[in-house]
């Protein structure tokens, strides 16, 4: 090819070419510049403003009395890889020099604001972005005292834009608190994401990248009482509604800093404990109930359970095991599970109709597999994150729920009720310590009676074992509901109780037993054993002899 030929060729290919000037491509053309970063290969995709990439990232800074700190939190954000869209700095009502600070950073919005707190704070400052949310799909926040490392919002964006299902991006909190002798570091959250964990407590921190469609579907910040963990309910909200969360990968970290002049802390004493049981009481719930053959007489003293418990029955989920082989029962079941308010309910068909009685004598050890293999039919039902086992023979004291409730805290998965087998005489209360997370390794006495000594048998107490009567259960827990066969190969089991419990201690999880809401197991409607007569019986020296076989009670 001639010297003119390839002259003219580029030449036209030149005229071809758009410019960065704001030329645009006609369909099916391609750059034919490698220097134009507009069309770049690295940055395709991504807005640039004054020749910097933009990470799709709008930013709420929220502050009161930070003043000596605010001006290195809003250059964290500013200093980037690729900075936020927009950083909007809300001041809740400081007193210093807060506002003077901000307003220094001609870049950044300031909205000044009467004290109302940080989430409010936080919602008037989202409120105040102009960014459109489908050009700016995502946010964070940041404190005015702390300080995102420098590819935080390129890291976090990059993730949510990877995975439409995933609407947290967090990084690891490490802590920072300088001293006379310099500074001391520490790491806060650092733990990836599981949903049940999650719902233990808050490793995620308040200061992550957030898709703002979920943000949003979620309901915003909300307050929590006492101003605290605000944040692990908004996680607790956006995870509850199918999105994903994921932990950013080095070197994304949020700086949380430690100082005297600090609003909120990590460790607030008994008001973190307020906050943590009000969240916990928001929990959605699912109650279930096996209704037992023959006992007509349950089915309202169940329904007056439930309405005195204390729960939130447009958060509670019911689901409801027939046994009861009667369709009138089943009928009348029915329509008073409907007429009660629930969030959802079912009623689930026991297919082998079996009669408490039959359960506890003729079926012996085959009664753990039996409930064990109800309790599995009924799991992949349930859809609460936590799982109230109350049977429909007990009258549970007022408040039953909440204060089961209000007993749970991060290392804790089951907390039940004391109650009184309806066959041991003389009474004997189904609370076991714990010897071991064997099968058959609860403590006994030598003739088989269980051996309360060193128990404390009131308050909240740590404990091996229990019943279902009235237990609370945390879901990730249920995985475990297995039946036990003994080790001796004599064909005992396990109580179908046990092999939750034995789960939660794998888990390191501890099972509380709270003696303030012992219930009553009822023999009819009106004639019940309490925990009380049992104390009484306990009083006796002669408790323990005599021991009297089920096939005699149940004559």
């Amino acid at each position: 090819m001639s010297r003119v030929l390839m002259e003219q060729r580029k030449a036209r290919m030149a005229a071809r070419a758009p410019s960065c000037s704001g030329d645009t491509l006609r369909s099916g053309q391609r750059p034919a510049s490698a220097t134009c970063s507009r069309f770049s290969a690295p940055l395709a995709g991504v807005r640039m403003v004054f020749g910097q990439p933009r990470s799709r990232v709008a930013a709420v800074v929220t502050a009161m009395n930070q003043g000596k700190y605010l001006a290195e939190a809003l250059n964290s954000l500013l200093r980037q890889s690729r900075p936020p869209e927009e950083i909007v700095y809300a001041d809740d009502g400081s007193t210093d020099d807060s506002l003077a600070v901000a307003r220094r950073f001609p870049s950044v919005r300031v909205l000044a604001l009467p004290h109302q707190g940080v989430a409010a704070a936080r919602n008037a400052g989202y409120a105040a972005l102009t960014s459109d949310r489908h050009q700016v799909p995502y946010v964070t926040f940041l404190d005015g005292d702390d300080i995102h490392a420098a590819r935080n919002m390129a890291i976090g964006a990059g993730m949510l834009d990877e995975d439409f299902g995933l609407g947290i991006a967090y990084p690891r909190m490490i802590s920072y608190e300088e001293t006379d002798g310099g500074h001391v570091v520490d790491v806060l959250y650092d733990k990836d994401f599981d949903y049940h964990a999650l719902r233990c407590e808050n490793y995620i921190t308040s200061m992550s990248v957030i898709r703002r469609e979920a943000f949003e579907a979620a309901g915003r910040w909300q307050d929590v009482p006492e101003g605290v963990l605000w944040d692990w309910w908004l996680w607790l909200r956006i995870t509850r509604l199918g999105w994903a969360a994921r932990k950013m990968p080095d070197p994304a970290m949020l700086i949380y800093r430690r100082h005297a002049a600090q609003n909120t802390r990590v460790t607030k004493g008994q008001r973190r404990v307020i906050g943590y049981q009000a969240i916990t009481r928001m929990l959605p719930v699912t109650v279930f109930t096996p209704f037992a053959h023959g006992r007509p007489w349950t089915l309202d003293l169940w329904r007056d359970n439930i309405f005195r418990s204390g729960l939130d029955l447009a958060n509670t989920q019911a689901v409801l095991a027939d046994n009861m082989d009667d369709p009138a029962l089943t009928r009348q079941l029915v329509n008073m599970a409907a007429g009660m308010g629930f969030r959802a309910w079912t009623v689930l068909p026991v297919p082998a109709k079996i009669g408490h009685r039959d359960l506890s004598v003729r079926l012996a050890g085959g009664v753990t597999a039996w409930m064990c293999d109800l309790w599995r039919r009924a799991m992949p039902l349930f859809d609460g994150d936590l799982v109230w086992s109350l049977e429909d023979d007990v009258r549970a004291p007022e408040g039953a729920f909440l204060r089961l409730a209000d007993c749970l805290r991060p290392d804790v998965g089951i907390v039940g009720s004391p109650a009184v087998s309806r066959w041991r005489r003389p009474l004997e209360v189904m609370v076991y310590k714990l010897a071991g997370v064997q099968p058959f390794s609860l403590g006994v006495l030598p003739n088989g009676r269980m051996d309360y000594q060193g128990m404390a048998m009131e308050g909240v107490e740590s404990v091996g074992s229990m019943s279902l009567c009235s237990t609370l259960i945390r879901r990730r827990v249920l995985a475990g509901h297995v039946p036990i066969e003994s080790p001796n190969g004599d064909g005992r089991h396990a109580g179908h109780e046990f092999s939750l419990m034995r789960r939660a201690w794998q888990m390191g999880l501890r099972v509380l037993c709270d003696w303030t809401t012992p219930v009553g197991h009822m023999l009819d409607a009106k004639t019940a054993l309490t925990v009380d007569q049992w104390r009484q019986d306990m009083a006796r020296p002669d408790y323990g002899e005599g021991r009297l076989s089920l096939a005699e009670i149940s004559a």
